[in-house]
């Protein structure tokens, strides 16, 4: 079975600033976060194959890290309101949906993360969803990482060929990567004057943070020692921030995030927030945990080839060769397009 975990956070946010603000309801609601996360979600179970699917959040504030530096990330603004609005609405969807929600208090969507991925099954295959790079740290055999590398419409698939082209390190030095160029993303401070090629070659050399500066003498240019031996403390700080725990009080149960079905009160909330576009997509999904709502009911009506006057009654029409017409008339909806699936459909103010 295939497991996707979603870090929550990162594709909320990559949604909100992906999609245009003005994409709300009819009373006004912001709905871009929500609409673009319910879309990865159905692009994720768009599969022949089997598959879980679970969305993992902070939860509380990382108190051990904070000890070790207490700027980190300290520079990140507060939620804007438009996207908090929508926070509220998450949960909602993702009940409808049938999605679990991880958390464990204390300890970071990357720390929950890093821990499932150390106890998955033998037969589960486990892809990471998320926008950020902490994750590639935790790439190996059974578990992949899709980052988001467009809004949240497109993403690339990171194994370990793909870490070692794009960062110059294995999934194993990423932390170590991280501890000498830091990371502005989350304050992580690295080494003054050491950039991403200088940390792949040094680590290239020495393997980890903790050989290099055990043998810092064999660093052969002179202005790139002199940074390191002034960074030595921030690189051994940043390094235990970059690290990953393994030790979140979370079991994984494949179980649990094994996709069977939306709810039927999944139609429902779509509707609610107006995702029109999105109900053909849940439409074909299947429905568990209740009746589903009842087929839609169709009227047989009247069809007559003879000349007609438009009026405003209902009245529904098909080209039927010769500049003549088929029209439908009835006092309730007339629905032609199941007779006429070759045919382009055109409609006029349309509801």
């Amino acid at each position: 079975m295939r497991i996707y975990l979603i870090d929550g956070y990162s594709l909320l946010y990559r949604a909100f600033y992906a999609l245009p603000q003005s994409i709300a309801t009819t009373s006004g609601l912001p709905t871009n976060a929500l609409y673009g996360f319910t879309s990865m979600i159905l692009k994720l179970l768009d599969s022949d194959e089997e598959v879980g699917l679970g969305v993992v959040w902070d939860s509380g504030k990382p108190q051990f890290r904070l000890e070790v530096y207490p700027e980190y990330k300290a520079q990140r603004s507060s939620m804007p309101e438009e996207l908090r609005m929508q926070l509220d609405h998450l949960d909602e969807i993702l009940e409808a949906m049938n999605i679990p929600a991880v958390r464990s208090k204390g300890f970071e969507a990357d720390d929950v993360l890093a821990t499932l991925s150390r106890r998955i099954p033998e037969d589960v295959e486990l892809k990471i969803v998320t926008g950020d790079q902490d994750a590639m740290q935790l790439v190996d055999g059974r578990v992949k990482v899709l980052r988001t590398t467009r809004g949240v419409s497109e993403t690339k698939e990171y194994g370990r060929e793909e870490v070692i082209e794009e960062y110059g390190v294995t999934p194993e030095q990423i932390p170590d990567y991280k501890a000498l160029t830091g990371d502005p993303s989350d304050n992580i401070p690295g080494v003054r004057g050491i950039g991403p090629k200088g940390a792949s070659s040094l680590l290239k050399q020495f393997d980890t943070v903790e050989n290099l500066y055990e043998n810092l003498d064999g660093v052969k240019a002179k202005g790139t020692r002199k940074k390191l031996e002034e960074g030595r403390e921030s690189a051994f700080v940043s390094l235990e921030l970059a690290r990953m725990r393994f030790d979140a009080p979370v079991e994984f149960d494949a179980e649990a995030l094994r996709f069977e079905g939306v709810s039927p009160q999944s139609r429902e909330m779509v509707r609610r927030y107006e995702f029109r576009s999105l109900e053909p997509r849940f439409a074909a999904l299947p429905v568990v945990g209740g009746e589903d709502l009842p087929p839609v009911e169709r009227t047989l009506v009247r069809v007559s080839e003879e000349p007609i006057e438009l009026s405003f009654e209902p009245v529904a029409a098909a080209p039927v060769g010769d500049g003549r017409w088929c029209v439908a008339v009835s006092e309730d909806e007339a629905r032609l397009t199941d007779s006429t699936p070759e045919g382009t459909l055109r409609v006029h103010d349309a509801k």
